[in-house]
């Protein structure tokens, strides 16, 4: 295709081919093709994956899913999807060295025309890694956030594979001076991160980004992660879940104004110690959300600590069995609103030595999915609450045995008295009241009846059992059957034919059906006896009672 034919062929924002004066148009195709399988293992936009540690920005309901996502709209590399689909091969550019090759490219290229060269090429990782060495001689790569960054957004090297032009509507701009500015949504997560690099560079890099998704990295510092961080002066959410960021953060001199916007902090799955929480939270002053999920905690040990900004709480997957260990956090996180803790093993709630009005006064919801909670008993608590009026109950063990989903909704709804939405759905007025009713009629014969049973006694008085009304159709009646003076008591299928029942008689009659004559009889019917003589008409259609009758005759020859 002649370089002419390529300035009239591009691709537009919104994917639409346009072409003029193209004269080969298969030729233009297949180059498409080609180029565009290139293109969207690079540059093209994906969701990040969802996996542990992407968490949603707002507390979500029954799936409170350390699993959500909290980044969208950015463009991200998908090479093990490529290292499977082998079809996706391009054919390597001549007089392109493999050592000129980034590791991202060279998964694109057929491995037989990799293998030919890759027994010539040096040690080079190429220019977004830095080699060095463990103490035992052994390789270890380091990656800095300035080569992800270079690596995702850099495309330089497009011009010697592309020949058709792409009108691009990417969130990445580059300044007057030719430096790379990343968009307020940056998701680096899997791209093997260990260290921020150049830290002259990243802020007019970063002086975007507003999100930053680091999770399933390999930040093992602190001192990396928060000069990271402080590289983004406008940043509000940072994700550092799935980072080996177990050591203690020891003194760190680093610019905390940086961290005047900083609302949301997502540390699932680091081991943090509660010696760096400490350090953390008088860091970020101005923390709304904290992410503590994944994390193996069983206790609380925020001593002399107060932040007052906090108003939710994750403790997804951790090993809280004692409710007054987590009323710990009242004291640390005075307004906190809501608390959410995804199965932990936690048996009760019941806390007789603590005051649960004065420890958590603005707790608004609570979510406790697949606890272990032994009773209902354990609900009771939560009416000690003030202000708490959402609750998750879902997957807890004692729920499920006896009570049909209904009536264990209802009877949680009447447990929890200022409860106006219960595991996502709204409790409206009616159902309150008729969710209170039910309760009473559950507990009323009961020996035992839980105090809020009295409670609602109060409100409602006593209450009559409900009549039991069963709507279903009679199959099956009890009829009187004659036959030559003799009466017989048989329960009859009302489904059956009227040549059904005749030849359902005949150890009766001793009389095969086609030779017996049959009436039914209703004794308060004024025209008496009805002949039934359609075989097809089914029994039930005679609309028969209990006592009724049918007369049966043999017919004449």
């Amino acid at each position: 295709m002649s370089k002419k034919d390529n300035e009239h062929l591009s691709v537009g924002g919104s994917g639409y081919l346009r072409t003029s004066t193209i004269s080969d148009v298969e030729g233009v195709v297949n180059e498409l093709i080609t180029h565009v399988e290139k293109v969207i293992v690079e540059t093209f936009e994906t969701v990040p994956d969802p996996s542990y540690g992407n968490v949603s920005h707002e507390p979500s309901g029954v799936n409170d899913n350390i699993c959500g996502s909290s980044t969208t709209g950015t463009r991200s590399t998908n090479i093990p999807i490529l290292k499977e689909r082998r079809n996706l091969y391009i054919e390597k550019p001549e007089g392109v060295a493999f050592n000129e090759i980034s590791p991202e490219e060279r998964l694109c290229y057929n491995d037989d025309e990799v293998d030919g060269e890759i027994d010539n090429a040096d040690d080079s990782r190429g220019k977004y890694y830095e080699s060095n060495y463990d103490s035992s001689g052994n390789e270890k790569q380091v990656v800095t956030l300035l080569d992800a960054i270079t690596d995702k957004y850099n495309d330089d090297n497009f011009d010697r594979f592309i020949n058709i032009l792409f009108q691009s509507r990417s969130p990445v701009k580059k300044s007057d001076s030719g430096v790379l500015i990343v968009p307020p949504t940056l998701a680096l997560n899997r791209c093997d991160v260990t260290h921020a690099g150049d830290a002259s560079q990243l802020p007019a890099i970063c002086r975007r980004v507003i999100e930053l998704d680091l999770s399933h990295n390999r930040i093992s510092l602190w001192s990396e992660a928060l000069l990271i961080a402080s590289c983004c002066p406008k940043i509000c959410f940072l994700n550092l879940s799935h980072n080996p960021l177990s050591e203690h953060m020891n003194d760190i001199e680093v610019d905390t104004t940086s961290f005047s916007r900083l609302k949301n902090l997502v540390l699932n799955n680091t081991r943090v110690s509660w010696d760096t929480v400490k350090l953390l939270l008088k860091m970020f002053s101005s923390l709304e959300q904290l992410h503590l999920s994944i994390n193996d905690l069983s206790d609380v040990e925020l001593d002399d600590v107060v932040h007052k900004n906090l108003s939710t709480l994750y403790l997804n997957h951790n090993n809280f069995t004692d409710f007054s260990k987590v009323c710990k956090f009242g004291s640390v996180f005075p307004n906190l609103k809501s608390l959410i803790m995804v199965q932990n093993p936690l048996t009760s709630l019941q806390c007789s030595c603590m005051d649960f009005s004065s420890v958590f006064p603005h707790l608004e919801s609570i979510n406790l999915v697949d606890s272990c909670l032994s009773d209902w008993s354990s609900l009771d608590a939560l009416n000690q609450f003030p202000s708490l009026h959402g609750v998750r109950l879902q997957g807890i063990e004692f729920f499920e045995p006896g009570y049909h989903t209904e009536l264990r909704r209802q009877l949680c709804i009447a447990r929890l008295a200022k409860c106006t939405l219960l595991n996502g759905s709204p409790v409206s007025v009616a159902e309150r009241d008729t969710s209170e009713r039910c309760f009473i009629r559950y507990y009323m014969d009961q020996r035992d009846q839980p105090s809020r049973y009295h409670e609602l006694v109060a409100v409602h008085g006593a209450l009559d059992r409900l009549v039991e009304v069963d709507l279903r159709p009679i199959t099956q009646l009890e009829l009187r059957v004659e036959f030559k003076g003799r009466t017989v008591h048989r329960v009859i299928d009302l489904s059956q034919t009227v040549a059904q029942f005749k030849q359902s008689v005949s150890d009766i009659t001793g009389l095969p059906g086609n030779q017996l004559r049959a009436w039914f009889f209703d004794e308060e019917a004024p025209w008496g006896a009805e002949e039934m003589m359609y075989p097809k008409k089914r029994i039930r259609t005679y609309n028969p009672r209990k006592g009724d009758k049918i007369i049966l005759e043999e017919k004449m020859s």
